[in-house]
């Protein structure tokens, strides 16, 4: 178990609901940069460490998680998943995560993300390690102070800065609404000297994330912009749920003399049930 020094637990990818991605927001609100791959696998990484461990207050040790192709191909539709995962895992054991990146400089902390992997061709999967910090951001008790979503509200999105936007827009679920500045942003998606220009960085990272998040996910997103003076400064996001479409709305009313006509309304209202749930495969779920 995550408890003694160096210690790894003996249950690997033990977390049954693969779906459900839980992170704080410390980790959510860190600054890091990496393709959509690499967010992908540390995302299905994440959605499978056993929740049980948050209540532990000893978390000094590793955790291992064990990622397969049939998931993979499963959830992102890949033709070659293994070289994907494969890629991706490396990349990852060189991506580090700067917290706190708003305050001061003297008062920030960067970790790995992984520690190491295994990869196992022949079987078709891969075990990452996660370190003894990632470990505490992941399965320590956050109380309020974490972010969950569905994992499959994501899987559809092909560019990180929207998965990022996704991730930092889901925090304020319950009010729908979130500011930030254009160097907050730029900060959050360490977008470098790329789209220094307010103008540019709203058009080819706000707008087209946003795009992509109203196409793809389960939430629909508006945005407004403030200016300090003639410049843009700031971003206002406004965001909801999306409205579950009505299937049977402009559906023909059924002929006469056939058996829809003579259904009894208790039966019609039952199958409207199973129909609606088989095709927007409707979960309950408490956020």
């Amino acid at each position: 178990m995550c408890a003694d020094n160096d210690a790894v637990t003996d249950d690997i990818s033990v977390f049954d609901d693969k779906r459900a991605v839980t992170q704080g927001n410390e980790l959510t609100r860190a600054a890091y940069s990496m393709s959509p791959s690499e967010k992908r696998l540390l995302m299905l990484a994440i959605a499978k460490v056993n929740p049980a461990y948050r209540l532990r207050d000893e978390l000094n040790g590793l955790i291992r998680v064990q990622v397969t192709v049939q998931e993979w191909k499963d959830l992102y539709g890949s033709k070659n998943p293994y070289p994907e995962m494969v890629r991706a895992a490396e990349s990852l054991q060189g991506i580090s995560v700067t917290l706190n990146p708003f305050n001061d400089k003297k008062d920030r902390r960067r970790i790995n993300l992984t520690d190491s992997c295994d990869y196992m061709e022949g079987e078709g999967r891969i075990v990452l390690v996660f370190g003894a910090s990632m470990c505490k951001l992941l399965l320590r008790d956050f109380i309020n102070q974490f972010t969950y979503f569905d994992l499959l509200s994501v899987n559809r999105l092909t560019s990180t800065n929207a998965i990022r936007l996704y991730e930092l827009l889901v925090q304020f679920r319950k009010t729908g609404r979130l500011s930030l500045t254009f160097d907050e942003l730029r900060t959050l998606f360490q977008t470098g000297d790329s789209y220094r220009d307010n103008g540019v960085f709203k058009r080819w990272v706000i707008e087209a994330s946003i795009t992509q998040i109203n196409q793809r996910t389960d939430i629909e997103v508006v945005y407004t912009t403030r200016k300090k003076g003639v410049r843009l400064h700031a971003v206002d996001f406004t965001f909801g749920a999306k409205q579950q479409p009505d299937l049977f709305q402009g559906a023909e009313a059924p002929k006469k003399n056939t058996r829809a006509a003579t259904r009894s309304t208790e039966d019609k209202r039952a199958s409207r049930k199973r129909v609606t749930a088989a095709v927007m495969n409707i979960q309950d779920t408490d956020w």
